[in-house]
């Protein structure tokens, strides 16, 4: 054997762990996709045959492997196996090992047909030590783009983001970032810097001084007054009449509907009229079934009215970003803020600003338009992504969705009807996360070459 393969052996084992996690996690997101907007559980029962309802081996769920052993086909009753499932799992481990070739194998250096690979590297994996002082920060990473990866699949069937996706990792960033850090500190594996620093370029962006921590805190603590204000019945819920006015419209158009094929046209006896109803009611079944709540919340005429309650929710959050940095300025602290609390900071600042910035276009378009511009579970999907990637890649994301929504607008008029024409905004942002995250230098090349002068983005 070549002396590079011995030395690559160890990277190549820890790629084989990483692939063969993100196949598990891609195992466990079909299970998601499948039960969570049937509202089952997850872990209970276990996988079974949907047609012979006989519980699968331990052999059968080993992720594409069972499917290709099985060659797609139930080992009990010989039903069918959906090729979804291995192609998520498939998916899912090369999307976590991309990341880890990119990130950790390959070097600052390398070039591929000319083009400068290695500056697809972030700083944080260059300058540390060693990847072992990383891997809090990079499981974080996985784990959020695996639940980003279940948002998509959920999103893209039932246009509906389970509030426990997004939740995931929103918690996992707020709690292991500043854990991270502190250990960092405390072990002194810092890269050279001292006991407040952050080691080459921490993995989000961290404020400086104190100010931006009490306005990121004060904000935080106005978006938990805003939930218990919402609790206690202080405030509604926005579009909280939705389903009753649904209800309503439903009625009212089947009540037209009736109405207009029982009416006979000039000219037309009864009896023609009457051979015709049954014929007009079964298409209009057709058409109630057709009719989803995806087209439907279009036409739901209160939209203005109903984000001007959010506005009143958000008003302790944007009173208390302000108050909160004024405040602690106020305090004169002299001493460097720690580690642990600067990037604790930045986590909430990449929750508060990514799930933010999806708001505000939500806000000011449905304001503008009169239509719900975007849902709410895309704000909690990009503060959930802002909490791990922090603000910069969050607020790039929401841009970088529409060209991936222009993109796909194409696929599907050049495919014609292989692909559905409708897509929630959802999926379109989880493929924008992605992008930002791997291709942030060329993207900041790209923003210089348009500004005319050099971006650095933090």
């Amino acid at each position: 054997m070549p002396q590079w393969f011995y030395q690559m052996m160890p990277e190549l084992l820890y790629l084989l762990f990483v692939l063969a996690f993100g196949g598990c996690v891609g195992s466990l997101l079909n299970v998601v996709a499948y039960r969570m907007p049937l509202g089952l559980s997850i872990v209970t029962p276990p996988s079974r045959c949907p047609k012979c309802n006989t519980k699968l081996a331990w052999r059968d769920n080993i992720p594409v492997f069972g499917w290709l052993f099985l060659r797609g086909k139930c080992r009990y009753c010989k039903n069918p196996i959906s090729p979804e499932y291995p192609i998520v799992e498939a998916c899912v481990a090369l999307l976590f090992g991309v990341y880890y070739v990119v990130w950790y194998m390959i070097p600052r250096d390398a070039v591929w047909l000319g083009v400068p690979i290695g500056l697809l590297k972030p700083e944080w994996t260059i300058e540390a030590r060693s990847g072992f002082h990383t891997w809090p920060t990079f499981m974080l990473m996985l784990l959020m783009l695996g639940a980003l990866t279940g948002m998509f699949l959920v999103d893209a069937k039932t246009f509906m983001i389970p509030l426990q996706l997004s939740a995931i990792p929103a918690i996992l960033g707020l709690i292991i970032h500043p854990l991270h850090a502190a250990w960092i500190s405390h072990k002194g594996y810092v890269a050279g810097f001292g006991h407040t620093q952050p080691m080459g370029g921490w993995a989000i962006p961290i404020p400086e001084g104190w100010w931006w921590i009490g306005a990121s805190i004060g904000a935080g603590i106005g978006l938990i007054i805003g939930n218990l204000l919402l609790h206690f019945g202080l405030l509604k819920c926005s579009f909280h009449d939705y389903e009753q006015w649904e209800e309503e419209h439903i009625a009212k158009h089947k009540a037209e509907q009736t109405q207009s094929a029982a009416t006979p046209e000039p000219g037309e006896n009864a009896s023609a009229s009457s051979e015709t109803i049954d014929g007009e009611q079964e298409k209009e079944t057709n058409n109630e079934n057709d009719e989803m709540p995806a087209d439907m919340w279009i036409q739901y005429p209160y939209a203005r009215r109903e984000v001007l309650r959010e506005l009143l929710f958000l008003a302790p959050c944007l009173g208390l970003f302000v108050a909160g940095g004024w405040l602690i300025e106020a305090m004169n602290l002299t001493s460097a803020p720690p580690l642990w609390l600067r990037v604790f900071a930045g986590s909430l600042m990449g929750f508060l600003i990514g799930g933010g910035v999806v708001w505000a276009i939500r806000i000011f378009g449905t304001l503008g338009f009169g239509k719900e511009a975007m849902g709410l579970g895309d704000v909690h999907l990009m503060a959930g992504v802002g909490a791990v990637v922090g603000f910069v890649d969050a607020s790039l994301a929401p841009f970088l969705a529409s060209f991936v929504g222009l993109g796909w607008r194409i696929i599907t008029l050049i495919g014609g009807n292989k692909f559905p024409k409708a897509m929630p905004f959802g999926p379109y942002l989880a493929v924008a996360v992605v992008l930002a995250m791997l291709f942030r230098h060329p993207i900041e090349y790209l923003l210089s070459a348009l500004a005319g002068n050099p971006v650095n983005l933090p």
